[in-house]
């Protein structure tokens, strides 16, 4: 399991502005802070569930192509209530 700033992918960076991460065990572990407003969470939550689903990194074709499939589900779903 990786541990928030030193996960695989983050570019050599030790900062502690990550606000997800998952592990290779498809575990999102969330940083406490992001529970205090649901669109933070919602958002950062959809972003990392796309890693895992899709095994893409950030900042790649493959990633946006999960991302936006997902979102269109979400949405979708959200305007036949």
């Amino acid at each position: 399991m990786a541990t928030v700033g030193s996960y695989p992918g983050n570019r050599g960076s030790q900062s502690t502005n990550v606000l997800m991460l998952y592990s290779s065990l498809a575990s999102i572990i969330i940083k406490r802070t992001q529970l205090e407003s649901l669109e933070k969470y919602a958002g950062t939550l959809l972003h990392e569930v796309v890693h895992v689903v899709s095994g893409a990194k950030d900042v790649t074709r493959d990633f946006e192509d999960e991302l936006t499939k997902l979102l269109g589900i979400i949405v979708s779903k959200a305007l036949r209530k």
